[in-house]
């Protein structure tokens, strides 16, 4: 079923209604410990990601996972971590838990709370010192400081992703079939760039910065050009992934990783599938980091997972 929804904006609230949550954090927090660096192996810990090779079996140079090392495990104890977003300037991975209402700052091997409660956090992305954080319990968009919290954005029905340039992207999503996404500048004002797009739940950037790249519930991805003003002249399908995830990163190359059921798919700028990467467990979202941007991190239902990789990710 399909359905559809006009979204008025209003300067300061959109139309909001309850939203559902997400799955829980399962096992203790730790204390953090490590340097961070997701080029450094992991050792200490089990599971069958430590013997998963991983690796691409095309061997093509077009196949950004051609040449990948094994899949290691960089933090367990997760039950289900959603966004991950790696902060370069402090050398660790940020994922949410809206269930446990918490951000957590992910380093190899251990994981602590950085904020809680965090009004049901579902995605976040890093603006200098500060986050920026959506809430799902909240339908606000808040930017969070050592020691304040300012709401940016109010009276969103379920803001379920985000991406970030020199603005803040924000996925909306106003019913069950139709998400809007939004544009937060700088300056803090903040406008619908698109809306009545179908049911997104993953967003990322392109590797220019001059467009978005989206992934519904029904597994199509799209290529959203952005002008100069920051408006969309509509959503470009590049590819149908199956039993997709929301899940979704790009490399230097703008190849689009799109999760796929326990694997991850590597779309060309064309929209070929150029690479496999057979993880094991659902990914429910991906992140580049480490000191060279080559290390994939891979945030699944129990925990996170990092590939080491020939191609490297965006700063």
């Amino acid at each position: 079923m399909r359905a559809t929804e006009t979204v008025t904006v209003a300067l300061g609230m959109l139309l909001c209604v309850g939203c559902p949550g997400g799955d829980h954090l399962l096992g203790a927090l730790s204390d953090g410990s490590g340097d961070g660096s997701a080029g450094d192996d992991a050792t200490g810990t089990s599971g069958a990601a430590t013997d998963t090779d991983g690796a691409s079996e095309t061997g093509d140079a077009a196949d950004p996972f051609a040449g990948a090392e094994a899949i290691k495990p960089w933090a367990e104890g997760l039950g289900a971590a959603n966004s991950g977003v790696w902060s370069a300037t402090r050398n660790r991975l940020l994922v949410t838990d809206p269930i446990a209402d918490a951000i957590l700052e992910v380093r190899p091997m251990s994981f602590a709370a950085l904020f809680t409660p965090a009004g049901g956090p579902t995605a976040l992305v890093e603006r200098g010192d500060a986050l920026i954080v959506a809430e799902s319990a909240t339908g606000r968009i808040v930017q969070r400081d050592a020691d304040a919290t300012t709401v940016l954005v109010d009276g969103l029905v379920h803001p379920v992703a985000l991406a970030s340039d020199d603005h803040v992207w924000i996925v909306d999503a106003v019913t069950d079939d139709s998400t809007s996404i939004l544009r937060l500048v700088s300056d803090g004002t903040w406008s619908v760039a698109l809306a009545e797009l179908g049911p997104v739940r993953g967003l990322a950037l392109a590797a220019d910065a001059n467009a978005l790249l989206a992934v519904d519930r029904d597994g199509g991805v799209s290529r959203l050009a952005i002008s100069a003003t920051g408006t969309f002249s509509g959503a470009e399908p590049l590819a149908t992934v199956a039993d997709a995830t929301p899940a979704v990163c790009v490399d230097d190359r703008d190849d689009v990783l799109v999760g796929s059921g326990t694997s991850l798919i590597a779309l060309a700028p064309d929209g070929a599938v150029v690479g496999t990467l057979d993880v094991g467990e659902i990914v429910r979202d991906c992140s580049f980091g480490g000191y060279d941007r080559r290390t994939l991190l891979l945030t699944t239902s129990t925990a996170i997972l990092s590939v080491r990789l020939a191609v490297a990710g965006p700063p």
